[in-house]
């Protein structure tokens, strides 16, 4: 019984009582059942709700398995307002459901600097989950439940199969994860695909809500969802979506087996720490590659290298070749065959040509010693109100909504160039960045060394000045960009 807007008449908390009878406990996921057994009764617990029978079942099935929870179980729902009136109705319909159980309720809604901009899968799946986390709050006690199912596992299989992705990216959504940051993310109905769901939930006479724009082909996994994964189940002489689930189950377990050898032999790697791989000597080139990964990111170098030459170098430490490779900006990796440095480029300009990857949660080492990082940071109150009465220095922060700019990618960074435009908050319209320097009289040389944070071909922020009108934070923005720049000196 789809729930296509209409209003249900029916008992929430019954309907619950006759989903859990179809759909007992050993139906889920084994794992996140043995987690929700032992949670601590003070936890708090947010369903990611969209109105969808997936999302609607998870929170009908956690209220009625584990009554000692629904004092602290929230449902939550986001409007990313790209349905009009339909994804409105989806929200209050939610809201319903949370009533009739007698559960706690969030809803956000996304506002989008400009909403005729282009909206990718990333993008949309950042703002919900930065709403998410505020939400709920972040740890020790804060869990979000996610709906996702077998389906949702085939599909995404397939999705980074066709990026290339290996056994950790293959192994996902996992049912129970933990962010180095965040709340506990947990996903019960692995086990479960979407016509089980469905049909359990008609079963029980439970209604749910049908997003339209899921029989479009916008987004690379509605085309998987409408095209692919039928024609692949069809085909299939097995139950392809068993063997998708068998395969995320087996390849998660291959990840942390990998991971519990590699911790055996290398330490975990610090922001200033080398790596030393001789303990690797004989080991398979996958805990090279995990080992170099896991210390490009300790060191703020995630994201900088392609494929190709991060692949160049896992050749170069399985077979203990030294080389020497630039690391952006004033830096090089170099290894020696057993150990891999980054040292800094010497007898250099404090400025270059060129222009460089900021990653999310590293720093980008700079020219004449200075650097520049951004990180994620949920907007809570105080940080707002803080902001909001000036308490960042421009002349080394910035806030900027950060769901307004990124569109999933990177920023980049480079140096100024003749012609280079900027309108910073507050100004009555852009201006040539010279013309902003020579009101600042700034040296030649300080405006050479300078970095400048795009998006595209957008100047976004310079170190003293406010960021761009574009991506200030508004009443609706629930997570920042945090950048910090150090090293300014004058003249």
């Amino acid at each position: 019984m789809d729930g296509g807007g209409q209003v249900w008449e029916g008992n929430w908390r019954e309907a619950a009582a006759r989903l859990g009878g179809l759909l007992p406990v050993s139906r889920l996921h084994p794992e996140a059942v043995r987690l929700l057994e032992n949670a601590d009764p003070a936890a708090r617990w947010g369903v990611a709700c969209s109105g969808g029978a997936d999302s609607v079942c998870l929170a009908l099935l956690l209220f009625a398995h584990w009554p000692d929870f629904r004092q602290r179980l929230h449902i939550l729902s986001f409007d990313h307002r790209l349905r009009g009136g339909e994804s409105a109705g989806d929200t209050a319909f939610t809201r319903t459901l949370a009533e009739g159980l007698g559960v706690g309720f969030a809803a956000g809604a996304w506002e989008r600097a400009d909403p005729a901009e282009p909206v990718s899968e990333e993008t949309a799946r950042a703002a919900r989950l930065a709403f998410l986390e505020q939400a709920i709050g972040g740890p020790p006690g804060a869990w979000l439940f996610f709906g996702h199912q077998r389906d949702d596992v085939a599909e995404t299989l397939l999705m980074r199969l066709a990026r290339g992705s290996g056994a950790e990216g293959l192994s996902a959504p996992k049912p129970v994860s933990e962010p180095a940051a965040g709340p506990v993310r947990v996903r019960p109905m692995l086990t479960l695909s979407a016509v089980e769901i469905r049909d359990a939930l008609r079963a029980a006479g439970v209604p749910w809500r049908e997003d339209a724009s899921n029989r479009g082909d916008r987004f690379f996994r509605n085309r998987i969802r409408r095209r692919v994964l039928p024609a692949w189940i069809e085909v299939s002489p097995q139950d392809a979506l068993a063997g998708a689930a068998r395969s995320r189950e087996w390849l998660g377990e291959d990840d942390r087996a990998l991971w519990a050898w590699l911790r055996e032999k290398v330490p975990p790697p610090g922001p200033a720490t080398d790596l030393g791989v001789e303990a690797l000597r004989e080991a398979p080139r996958a805990l090279h590659r995990r080992a170099l990964l896991e210390w490009l990111g300790a060191r703020g170098l995630g994201g900088i290298f392609a494929r190709a030459a991060v692949e160049a170098m896992v050749d170069d430490l399985a077979c203990g070749r030294s080389f020497k490779r630039s690391a952006g900006a004033g830096a090089f990796l170099v290894f020696d065959g057993k150990v891999l440095r980054r040292e800094p480029e010497a007898e250099k300009p404090d400025w270059v040509e060129g222009e460089w990857v900021l990653p999310w949660g590293g720093t980008l080492a700079l020219p004449g010693g200075r650097s520049i990082a951004a990180r994620g940071v949920i907007l809570d109150a105080p940080l707002r109100e803080w902001i909001r009465r000036g308490g960042p220095d421009p002349e080394k922060e910035a806030f900027v909504d950060r769901a307004a700019w990124t569109d999933g990618a990177f920023p980049r960074v480079r140096h100024w160039r003749p012609g280079d435009r900027f309108r910073p908050l507050g100004a009555p319209g852009g201006r040539k960045l010279q013309d902003l320097f020579s009101d600042r009289k700034l040296a030649s040389g300080e405006r050479r060394r300078l970095p400048l944070v795009l998006a595209g071909d957008r100047v976004l922020w310079i170190p003293g000045w406010p960021p761009v009108d574009s991506v200030k934070i508004k009443k609706t923005t629930a997570q920042v960009a945090h950048l910090t720049y150090q090293g300014a000196r004058s003249g």
